[in-house]
C-alpha cells in the first residue's frame, strides 16, 4: 500500500516544471504488422498498407482502409480472447516497455503512469450497435483499454484517457510529458489506439471526407483513408533514464495546443490555430522555427486540411519553408484517428534515430513547389529537431517538438514563481434547476435524488434571467446545438459571469485562455441517434449528425461561442474526468501557460446508459447535467479585484485499480490518491475539516473500499460525507459538484444532514477551512484538496 507521502509525493502546482523528458521505448501495431520494425521498413520503402474494403453495411461504398491482420494479432496476444482495441494497445505497450528495458509488470508502479488517446474506444467494425446495448459494457466503453493495460503492467501513477478526436494521442503525449515535468511521475506510458469502426467509416463517408482511392496527402487531396492501429512511447524523466542506463532515443522538448474557435468540423483556412499550436510547442522547447529540420505532418488527404496545413507551414517558416521537408505517414497506414498522432510521433523518433525522412507514399499528382514534400521513397537527411502536428474536429490543434538526444541543448523557459490557482466562478445546469444556487438548494434540501433525473436544456434556457445569454451571442450556432452542448454552454457562461470575465470583450486573454472539458460518455443521445441512422447516411440531412457524436463537438462549439483559442483538451476518464480536467487547468494556470481556464464537465443519461449503469453497478441514482468552474492565478484575480471562491491546493492520482462489477475493490488506490493530494497541498490529515467521498451507495464494493481507506487515513473527528444521494451520480461532473458543495461549506452556506454514522456525517454551520474531494472511475482514483481563501473570508491569498 502506497501511504508514504514522500515516496509518491506530487509536487505543488508550478514546481518542478523544467524536468527534461526522454523517450526510451517505442511500440507499434499497424496495417504493416505487429511491431516497430515492419512498420519502419515498409514505410521507408514507400509501401502502403491501404487495401480496398468494398461495400459495407450502411451504404458506405468503396473505400481503402488499413486493417491489422487478425491472425497476427491473435498470435501476439497468445490467443487470449481480448477485445480488439485493448489487444492492440496491450501489444504496443508490451513492445515499448521491452524496448525501454523496463521489466514488467512494474514492481512499484506508483511513479509510472498511463496517458492514452482514443476517439472510438471499444467500437469495432462490427459494433455499430455498441452504444445501444447495455450488455456491451457502455459504462467502460472508452476507458476499458487503458484500465486493462494499467492493471496488466502495474501502472499505478497518473492515468488519463483523452479524446480530442484526431489529435487525441498527440494531446495524450503532451499531457503525459507534463506529468513528468511537474514531478508527478518518473515514467509515463503514452500513446493511442483505435480499431476500424463502421461508425467512423460511415460518418466520414457521409461527410464526403473519404477518398475513393488510396489517400494522397498534399497532392491529390481528394479525401482520407481510414485505418486502425496502436502506438506507444515510453516517456521518462531524463535523470531517471540515465541512472538506470536506458538508451535514450529522443528528447521530448515541448508541446503546444490551441483551438480554432472557427467551425465545428472544418479547419480555419487562415491556419491561425495550427500556427499558434506550433509556435507554442517551439516556445516550450526554447527553439525558433529555424531549428526545425523536418515536419511530421497531419496530412489527412482532405482538400481543406491539406490546404490549411500548407498555409500554417508557410506562415511558420516564411522564406525557409521550401527547405523544411514535410510528409504524412497516413498515406501508408491510413488515418488511425485517435492513434494517428502517436504513430506519427514514433515515425518522428525513428527519423531522429536513423537520419531518415519517411515519405508520403504514392504521392501522385503535382507537388506543391512552395513546400518540400517528401514523396514516395525515404530520404536521408541530418535530423536533429522534428515538429509533429495533429489537427482535429472542433478546431483542436496539437504540436509536439522532439529532438535528437545528443544534438540539441535548449535553455529551459524561465518560469515565474509558483502561482496559486484559485476558483473565481462556478456554474451549473442539472435536474435541480439552472445555476449553482439551485444545485446548493438540492444539496441542502435533504430529499434523496430519484433513480434517474434529466436536465432540460430548454427549461435551463428559459430560466436564465441574465440580459445576455449564450444563445444571443451566436443564435445560428445555438440553434444547431444539441441539449448536451447547450447544458455545457449555459454552465460555462454562468461561471464566466460570476468570475467577471466576458471573452467577447477580453480578446487578449481569450486568445490564450484554456478550455478543459470532461465527460464519461459524451453526447450519448447524438451517438445513439447516429447509430440508428447508419442505413440512412445517403440522406443529405443526416450527414452532419456524425460531427455531433465526437467528444470534441461540445468543447469545439463552446470555443466558438466563447471565443476561447488556447489549449483545449477533452478528458474521457469516467468519473475522475472532472477533477482531472480541473487539475490540468490548475497546472496550466500555475505555470503561467494560460491567463485563465474554463473547466466544464458534462454527461447525459439515456435509457441505454441507465440500463448499462444498473447492470454494471447494480444500483445507484443517475443524473445528467453540467458543472463549470473558472480557474485563474491568485495574482490575476487580485489584479482584477475579484474575490476567490477557493484555493486549489493540490491533487493526487492513482491508477491501475480494479473496480469492475463483482470484484472486491482494493482500498490502496483510495489511500494513495488521498495521500498524494495531501502531500501536494503540503497538508496532513488533521488539517482537513471535511472529506467528500465518491461513494454514494455503501453497499457497493468501491464505496466500502473508499470508506475503509479514508477511515484509516483521517481522524475519527473528520466528517466524511457525499453529495451523490442528493443530486444523483453525475459521472464526470461529480467532482465539480463536490467542489461547489465545498465552496458553500467554506462560506458556512451549506449544512448536510447526517444520514448514517461516519460515512455521510453531518456538517455544522461553522465554515470549514479545507476539504478533500475524492472521485473514482473504472480503474483510477483522484483526490483534490480545496482550501478556503484567507480562512473563509473570500479574500485572495497573497
Amino acid at each position: 500500500m502506497d501511504t508514504d507521502p514522500q515516496s509518491a509525493a506530487e509536487l505543488p502546482y508550478g514546481v518542478g516544471g523544467d524536468r527534461r523528458v526522454a523517450v526510451t521505448g517505442l511500440g507499434l501495431v499497424s496495417g504493416f504488422g505487429i511491431g516497430v520494425k515492419p512498420f519502419w521498413e515498409s514505410l521507408s520503402a514507400g509501401r502502403s498498407a491501404l487495401r480496398p474494403l468494398g461495400t459495407v453495411p450502411g451504404s458506405v461504398g468503396e473505400l481503402f482502409v488499413t486493417r491489422v491482420d487478425d491472425d497476427a494479432l491473435a498470435a501476439a496476444t497468445a490467443g487470449e480472447p481480448v477485445e480488439r482495441t485493448t489487444a492492440m494497445l496491450g501489444v504496443a505497450v508490451a513492445e515499448a516497455l521491452a524496448d525501454s528495458g523496463l521489466a514488467t509488470p512494474i514492481a512499484d508502479g506508483a511513479r509510472h503512469g498511463l496517458g492514452i488517446g482514443t476517439c472510438q474506444g471499444m467500437f469495432h467494425a462490427d459494433g455499430a450497435e455498441l452504444p445501444l446495448r447495455a450488455d456491451r459494457h457502455v459504462v467502460d466503453m472508452y476507458t476499458r483499454p487503458a484500465d486493462e493495460v494499467a492493471r496488466r503492467f502495474g501502472l499505478r501513477g497518473p492515468q488519463a484517457v483523452i479524446s480530442t478526436a484526431c489529435a487525441s494521442s498527440t494531446t495524450a503525449l503532451a499531457w503525459s510529458a507534463a506529468q513528468i515535468r511537474d514531478g508527478r511521475a518518473e515514467v509515463m506510458v503514452s500513446g493511442g489506439a483505435e480499431s476500424l469502426c463502421l461508425f467512423a467509416l460511415a460518418g466520414f463517408h457521409g461527410l464526403r471526407a473519404t477518398s475513393p482511392n488510396r489517400c494522397a496527402p498534399y497532392t491529390v487531396s481528394d479525401g482520407m483513408s481510414i485505418g486502425e492501429g496502436a502506438a506507444v512511447l515510453i516517456l521518462e524523466e531524463w535523470e531517471h533514464a540515465v541512472r538506470r542506463g536506458a538508451t535514450i532515443l529522443a528528447e521530448f522538448l515541448g508541446s503546444g495546443m490551441s483551438a480554432d474557435a472557427y467551425h465545428p468540423v472544418a479547419p480555419d483556412p487562415t491556419a491561425r490555430g495550427a500556427l499558434a499550436a506550433a509556435r507554442r510547442a517551439l516556445a516550450a522547447g526554447g527553439l525558433g522555427p529555424e531549428r526545425v529540420d523536418y515536419v511530421s505532418g497531419h496530412g489527412t488527404g482532405t482538400a481543406n486540411n491539406d490546404a490549411m496545413e500548407k498555409e500554417a507551414m508557410i506562415l511558420l517558416f516564411g522564406d525557409r519553408v521550401g527547405s523544411v521537408p514535410i510528409s504524412s505517414v497516413k498515406s501508408a497506414v491510413g488515418h488511425t484517428l485517435g492513434a494517428a498522432g502517436a504513430i506519427e510521433a514514433v515515425a518522428s523518433v525513428l527519423a531522429l534515430r536513423d537520419g531518415v525522412l519517411p515519405p508520403t507514399a504514392g504521392a501522385g499528382g503535382a507537388l506543391d513547389d512552395r513546400i518540400d514534400i517528401v514523396p514516395d521513397l525515404a530520404r536521408s537527411a541530418r535530423v536533429e529537431v522534428v515538429l509533429s502536428n495533429s489537427y482535429a474536429f472542433g478546431g483542436n490543434n496539437a504540436s509536439i517538438l522532439l529532438a535528437s538526444p545528443t544534438g540539441v541543448r535548449t535553455r529551459p523557459r524561465l518560469r515565474s514563481a509558483r502561482e496559486r490557482a484559485v476558483l473565481t466562478g462556478v456554474g451549473a445546469v442539472g435536474p435541480t434547476g439552472t445555476g449553482h444556487a439551485a444545485l446548493l438548494a438540492a444539496l441542502a434540501g435533504g430529499a434523496p435524488a430519484p433513480a434517474r433525473s434529466t436536465a432540460s436544456a430548454e427549461a435551463a434556457e428559459a430560466a436564465n434571467p441574465e440580459p445576455v445569454r449564450p444563445e444571443q451571442v451566436l443564435p445560428a450556432l445555438w440553434r444547431r446545438m444539441d441539449d448536451y452542448t447547450r447544458r455545457a454552454a449555459l454552465a460555462a457562461w454562468e461561471a464566466l459571469r460570476e468570475a467577471g470575465i466576458d471573452p467577447r470583450t477580453d480578446d487578449g486573454p481569450a486568445e490564450e485562455a484554456a478550455l478543459m472539458f470532461a465527460t464519461a460518455g459524451g453526447p450519448m443521445r447524438s451517438v445513439e441517434e447516429f447509430g440508428r441512422s447508419l442505413s440512412e447516411l445517403l440522406v443529405p440531412e443526416r450527414r452532419s449528425s456524425f460531427a455531433r457524436t465526437t467528444m470534441t463537438s461540445a468543447p469545439g462549439t463552446l470555443g466558438i461561442c466563447l471565443g476561447l483559442r488556447g489549449p483545449t483538451i477533452t478528458f474521457l476518464s469516467g468519473g475522475t474526468a472532472g477533477l482531472q480536467a480541473l487539475d490540468h487547468a490548475c497546472a496550466l494556470v500555475s505555470r503561467g501557460d494560460v491567463p485563465y481556464a474554463v473547466v466544464v464537465a458534462c454527461d447525459e443519461i439515456t435509457d441505454a446508459v441507465l440500463d448499462a449503469q444498473t447492470r454494471w453497478w447494480g444500483s445507484g441514482r443517475w443524473a445528467d447535467g453540467a458543472v463549470a468552474v473558472v480557474v485563474e492565478s491568485a495574482a490575476r484575480a487580485r489584479a482584477r479585484g475579484r474575490r476567490a471562491l477557493a484555493v486549489v491546493e493540490g491533487t493526487g492520482q492513482a491508477g491501475g485499480a480494479d473496480f469492475r462489477a463483482g470484484r472486491v475493490a482494493d482500498p490502496a488506490a483510495f489511500t494513495a490518491a488521498a495521500t498524494r493530494a495531501l502531500a501536494a497541498a503540503g497538508r496532513g490529515p488533521r488539517e482537513i475539516d471535511w472529506v467528500l467521498a465518491a461513494g454514494a451507495d455503501r453497499d457497493r464494493a468501491e464505496a466500502q473500499a473508499e470508506l475503509h481507506a479514508l477511515a484509516g487515513l483521517f481522524p475519527d473527528s473528520t466528517p466524511i460525507g457525499h453529495t451523490r444521494r442528493r443530486v444523483g451520480e453525475t459521472m464526470a461532473a461529480g467532482g465539480l459538484v463536490d467542489a461547489v458543495a465545498a465552496i458553500a461549506a467554506m462560506r458556512g452556506d451549506l449544512r448536510l444532514p447526517a444520514d448514517g454514522a461516519r460515512f455521510s456525517a453531518g456538517v455544522d454551520s461553522t465554515p470549514v477551512g479545507r476539504v478533500l474531494i475524492g472521485t473514482v472511475g473504472c480503474g483510477a482514483v483522484i483526490a483534490t484538496v480545496l482550501g478556503a481563501p484567507d480562512g473563509g473570508a473570500g479574500v485572495v491569498p497573497r
